[in-house]
């Protein structure tokens, strides 16, 4: 239900240990031979939360983070039970998934999920389509937020897709959702056409946070054109640098953002790095998989400068990856005005270095030691079968 500690802390640190998500230790613990998982198992466990929550007629939040979804069907359905209170209006999801465990269902494929209504904020990172051999495909749950969901005001999907190299079709949402409340916005694991991403950003002027996937719209960046005047409200955009120029590209949209997130300013790139597979994009370039990898001048380095420059109210930048001096200097050339820096780095580098020459009058210097940590070889699954990075800061505040 709802975490007694703010939404803003890392998750770590606002749910109950049996419930951390990202505890590489204890998910080795918890998926370990000495838990014995079971649908009859489960199934009892959620009976008593199902006999708890019809009691609660005024509950407005719910939260799962269980680390497998729900399995109770009947008159112990989860989301049946949570949709007949009438008060539900907020969801947040881990639909998570084992490997050894390949009949579990999935939040995302559960028509009794689907049929959720009246929903404000829904928060959702699930691994179902890493389960599946097709292509990834959520269309019934964008479908339900454009018909059930009229309301919307915060949507955050997360599709963690390890073993697939194409992305889900957000197509549904962009063509036909439209949620005049909505404010913020986050997506992982989709693509769309640039045309119609760039119509759906233009009828949600209330956009206040975005966070758009390298895919939305990926190798048609440049196709990307909004009209004057577009997300007047945006304050905070999370994209890479494609994506960004394209959208800053016009100085008379997103005329009050403050914060860019997630670019770089590489002179020299490759485009296998920044996208996904694209077989019709590839197709009609002819290109092989040798050549995406092949080193290219940034395509929009230059563009993406100008945009930044046409954007003077941005002052809080985070880049990608720790800036040479000339790109600090590029930088402090387009947009002397940003007074706080964030890029993962040289923990190591004197704080001295990024004053000096800098040309910025910084007041906060944010940088991240990235740690490289392999996976524990114990564990019972690939799950987690990635390499991880570990973030750590350090802050330079002159305030």
């Amino acid at each position: 239900m709802q975490s007694v500690i703010a939404d803003y802390l890392p998750m770590v640190e606002r749910t109950p240990e049996e419930y951390r998500e990202c505890s590489l230790v204890d998910d080795g613990r918890r998926y370990g031979s000495d838990v014995k998982w079971s649908s009859e198992v489960v199934g009892a466990r959620e009976h008593e939360l199902g006999t708890a929550l019809r009691r609660m007629q005024n509950l407005h939040q719910f939260r799962w983070f269980r680390p497998l979804p729900p399995v109770s069907t009947g008159e112990d359905d989860l989301w049946t039970i949570l949709k007949s209170l009438g008060t539900v209006r907020a969801l947040h999801i881990l639909d998570l998934h084992e490997k050894c465990l390949p009949s579990w269902p999935s939040v995302v494929a559960s028509s009794s999920f689907l049929s959720f209504c009246g929903l404000t904020s829904l928060t959702l990172r699930s691994e179902a389509m890493d389960r599946i051999s097709e292509d990834p495909d959520v269309t019934p749950l964008l479908q339900m937020l454009v018909s059930n969901c009229p309301a919307l005001e915060n949507v955050r999907l997360h599709l963690h897709l390890f073993t697939h190299i194409e992305t889900a079709p957000a197509d549904v949402m962009v063509r036909d959702g439209q949620w005049p409340n909505l404010t913020s916005l986050y997506l992982e694991g989709f693509n769309c056409q640039p045309t119609d991403l760039a119509i759906f950003l233009g009828r949600h002027s209330g956009l206040r946070e975005l966070r758009l996937p390298c895919m939305m719209p990926g190798y048609r960046w440049k196709d990307l054109v909004l009209p004057s005047g577009s997300l007047p409200n945006l304050r905070t955009l999370e994209c890479h640098s494609p994506t960004a120029s394209a959208l800053l590209s016009n100085g008379e949209v997103a005329t009050n953002l403050v914060t860019l997130q997630a670019i770089d300013l590489h002179d020299v790139v490759r485009l296998a790095e920044y996208f996904k597979w694209d077989y019709e994009w590839e197709d009609e370039h002819d290109l092989e998989i040798l050549e995406l990898q092949r080193e290219i001048p940034s395509p929009w380095k230059a563009q993406l400068l100008e945009g930044i420059r046409a954007h003077p109210s941005i002052t809080w930048l985070e880049l990608d990856k720790e800036p040479s001096h000339s790109q600090v200097a590029e930088l402090a050339e387009v947009a002397p005005q940003i007074t706080e820096l964030s890029f993962c780095g040289d923990y190591d580098r004197k704080k001295r270095e990024w004053n000096v020459g800098m040309k910025l009058e910084i007041i906060l210097l944010v940088w991240y030691l990235c740690l490289k940590t392999q996976i524990d070889p114990t564990m019972p699954s690939n799950r987690w079968g990635r390499e991880w990075w570990i973030g750590r800061r350090t802050f330079l505040d002159h305030r």
